[in-house]
């Protein structure tokens, strides 16, 4: 789907029944949004360009990524989508500069473009340029807003690891925990690796605007790369913090087992003395045990068996082993 968007006096506007036919220098935003090989073409003659393919997009090497030919800068960044479910994925974007428009091709959905188009009609954008700034401006805020959800998340995880008023399903609880950690980990590397992606394009756009004549884009851009250098330290933190919390969480079910273990070790240490003496009387001699013919030797033998489990139970709790 091919839509445009021209300069009004607050910002940009979408142009109602647009034809690249009739497309004037006041346009000055395109999109493709899964676009189609006829309306590549179209575009690509329009405008003198080659837009990169879905392949192209996918690659990994920056030389592919970020380059310039001909007077017209090409770049390759990646965002996110579906950051408002469990399953975020990282999606790459083309951003196509010529000195007239801003041409972007996308093959899925992004909060990043739902953003710029609420803003766009007073976002004071002038200019492709200025354009371009804008997206990078909004994907960084976005970015920070997804950090701070999961930093949100993991305060919510600390607390309810180190919960000590709640010993009932500790088990089943901090195996909850492990799967919130999962979460919060699969969505802060994600935010990572787009924020690793943005310092290269900004640190690439940065040196381009030297040639640009917006000044204030260029400004504009460096207050951005130094926005997500920030950002990426403090992603970095997240991670260490994330592990520290799945380490403490795994140490916190290991104690608890042990916990468990160690009442069942206790208790069949405590019924080892009787276990004793029940056997020495249940043995088939008679001879010589003349407690079998004593009147009491019953109530003796269970009397024996009670101080046994007693004086043993008496020297655990003098070790303070339990």
């Amino acid at each position: 789907m091919l839509t445009a968007w021209k300069c009004v006096e607050k910002g940009l506007a979408p142009i109602e029944g647009f034809s690249l036919d009739a497309m004037t220098d006041d346009c000055i935003w395109l999109d493709l949004h899964e676009p189609t090989n006829e309306e590549k073409l179209a575009v690509n003659a329009a405008n003198g360009v080659d837009l990169p393919t879905f392949n192209e997009m996918s690659e990994l090497e920056t030389s592919n990524r970020l380059y310039r030919a001909s007077d017209v800068t090409y770049i390759t960044a990646t965002h996110l989508s579906d950051t408002q479910t469990d399953c975020a994925r990282i999606t790459a974007i083309a951003y196509v500069l010529t000195t007239k428009r801003l041409i972007t091709v996308r093959h899925e959905d992004s909060m990043v473009f739902k953003t710029f188009i609420e803003r766009a009609p007073k976002s004071g954008i002038t200019c492709a340029d200025n354009a371009f700034v804008t997206f990078m401006e909004i994907t960084t805020g976005l970015l920070a807003d997804l950090l701070e959800h999961v930093n949100r998340e993991l305060e919510k995880v600390s607390n309810s690891v180190f919960r000590h008023n709640q010993q009932d399903g500790i088990e089943t609880r901090l195996q909850t925990v492990i799967l919130k950690i999962g979460t919060a980990a699969n969505l802060s590397g994600k935010v990572r690796e787009s924020l690793s992606d943005k310092v290269r394009v900004l640190l690439f756009a940065e040196n381009l605007a030297k040639e640009w004549s917006n000044k204030d884009a260029a400004t504009r851009l460096q207050v951005a790369l130094r926005d997500v250098q920030a950002l990426s330290d403090f992603a970095s933190f997240m991670e260490d913090k994330i592990s520290f919390l799945l380490d403490a969480t795994v140490g916190m079910i290991s104690i608890d087992q042990n916990r468990v273990i160690k009442i069942f070790s206790i208790v069949a240490v405590i019924f080892m003395p009787p276990t004793l003496i029940a056997s020495i009387y249940g043995m088939n001699f008679k001879n010589g045990m003349y407690e079998l013919d004593w009147r009491f030797g019953y109530p003796y033998a269970l009397a024996m068996m009670v101080l046994s489990a007693v004086l043993t139970l008496w020297f655990f709790r003098s070790r303070r082993w339990v």
